[in-house]
């Protein structure tokens, strides 16, 4: 205890040196290096280029793909519209939610309702896909839209287009003569959407 007294006299009275070391800290691009105070090598921190936050941004692409038609009992029931779902930034893990939203094609008769979620694994960026199930049918009509909508990400991802267009492109045709036309004065049968 005396030796502790005697040396703290000794520094209050200023008759001992000691060292006085300054911590290094790194704001931005600018670093303190360790130094007595006073030194010239140590630099301030800058604090005009803050630190950034590192997230991942997740974006879906619109897609388009033919109906298909279901003329017999063989032929396959449904075509796929396939939506990308692209990842840039930092490669965190996480989750976002997503569903299918009707446009002007009916759910159930034209598409297969889906939702889910999906995982994106950390330190991968690779392109994740999405399948919805489109009906065929042999009835003519026109293109139709359904929308696969992404929402409530998990923390540092962010969703820079949260919802994907999908066209169900009408691929089914009637087929007759041209308008006002008999068929006997036109050989070749006209065939329009």
């Amino acid at each position: 205890m005396r030796t502790t007294f005697r040396r703290l006299a000794a520094v209050a009275a200023g008759t001992v040196a000691l060292p006085i070391i300054a911590i290094g800290i790194v704001a931005g691009a600018a670093s303190a290096a360790p130094g007595p105070i006073g030194d010239a090598s140590v630099v301030p921190p800058s604090w005009t280029e803050p630190p950034t936050m590192c997230i991942r941004s997740v974006d879906i692409a619109d897609e388009s793909n033919p109906e298909g038609t279901r003329t017999g009992a063989n032929d396959a029931i449904y075509s796929y519209l396939t939506f990308a779902i692209t990842s840039t930034g930092c490669a965190f893990g996480g989750t976002i939610e997503y569903q299918t939203l009707a446009g002007t094609a009916t759910t159930g008769s034209d598409f297969v309702a889906k939702s889910g979620t999906l995982t994106f694994a950390t330190g991968s960026l690779s392109t994740r896909y999405i399948s919805v199930q489109v009906r065929r049918d042999g009835a003519p009509g026109g293109d139709e839209t359904v929308y696969l909508w992404l929402r409530d990400a998990s923390a540092l991802i962010d969703i820079t287009d949260s919802l994907g267009r999908g066209t169900i492109v009408n691929d089914d045709f009637s087929c007759g003569p041209p308008p006002g036309l008999p068929p006997y004065l036109h050989p070749d049968y006209h065939c329009s959407e």
